[in-house]
């Protein structure tokens, strides 16, 4: 789940700390029902299997906690602050249609964090202040994603979707070459059960929203506009569309290193200045 900008729900920073603590709970839980009930049982008669599924398990892990830490960390990115602009009248008979549309500076100027709201700049009302490139906020990461954390919660989808995949594969490999025998209580086994069905949604949840991303990323699309254009059934070409490889690489950049690790790196390190703002 996530909320947009500029209106709709709001996910407090108390709710998205919850969130944040349910999720590691299930991280917690999943990784000792891996070991110690799924490979360790097993460890004697399987001995390099065991060993290649820990490494395996523990790799992804590991890469899916330094990505939630970075999006969680990372400022998304907020307009400097400046003046507010002259008032403008606010008599509608003094006023062209444009103008009403338009209403000058104003359209652009957020009271609230005192600061001119650039393209594809929102307000979160979650954050409470204007985000940079705003994608959505993810109470997930209790951040929101935008301009500069947008490859880590990028990174942070991959690693769920893989280490999910791998866990719900290698756990079945697991009890298909011992015959399914779990020489343990009824009870182990019904939370082995109740494990593989969280996996199972976990991955389902997580691939369709990577999948929505991901198909946003390619058409240099963010979450907002996407909202916005499914409520307006706008059809105007989307300008900041600059072909799929351009627009990814706006997100991921072109050092291939960079598309796996969450590392932090200077924006201008990804893009071209040109590309700094879509």
């Amino acid at each position: 789940g996530h909320g947009h900008g500029d209106g709709d729900e709001v996910v407090s920073k108390a709710e998205g700390f919850y969130m944040m603590g349910f999720a590691m709970t299930l991280y917690i839980l999943s990784t000792i029902v891996y070991h110690f009930v799924a490979i360790f049982p097993i460890r004697n008669e399987w001995p390099v299997f065991c060993l290649i599924c820990v490494i395996g398990f523990n790799i992804i892990l590991s890469l899916l906690f330094w990505s939630w830490y970075s999006a969680y960390t990372t400022p998304p990115g907020s307009p400097p602050s400046s003046p507010p602009p002259p008032e403008v009248p606010e008599d509608p008979e003094t006023q062209t249609d444009e103008e009403k549309h338009a209403n000058g500076p104003n359209s652009n100027y957020c009271r609230i964090c005192s600061c001119y709201k650039p393209p594809r700049c929102h307000h979160c009302r979650s954050c409470n202040k204007c985000i940079l490139r705003m994608d959505h906020h993810c109470p997930w990461i209790n951040n929101c994603v935008g301009l500069h954390n947008h490859r880590a919660f990028f990174q942070f989808l991959i690693y769920n979707i893989l280490l999910f995949s791998y866990g719900i594969f290698t756990a079945t490999v697991r009890f298909v070459i011992s015959h399914f025998s779990i020489r343990d209580p009824i009870f182990l086994f019904m939370f082995i059960v109740f494990t593989y069905i969280i996996a199972v949604v976990a991955l389902v949840a997580v691939t369709m929203l990577f999948i929505a991303q991901f198909v946003n990323a390619c058409q240099n699309n963010t979450s907002v506009e996407s909202y916005i254009n499914s409520m307006t059934h706008n059809d105007i070409k989307n300008p900041h569309d600059y072909g799929c490889r351009k627009n990814l690489a706006i997100i991921f950049g072109s050092d291939v290193l960079y598309w796996f690790l969450p590392l932090r790196v200077n924006r201008n390190e990804l893009v071209d200045s040109s590309a700094h703002f879509v």
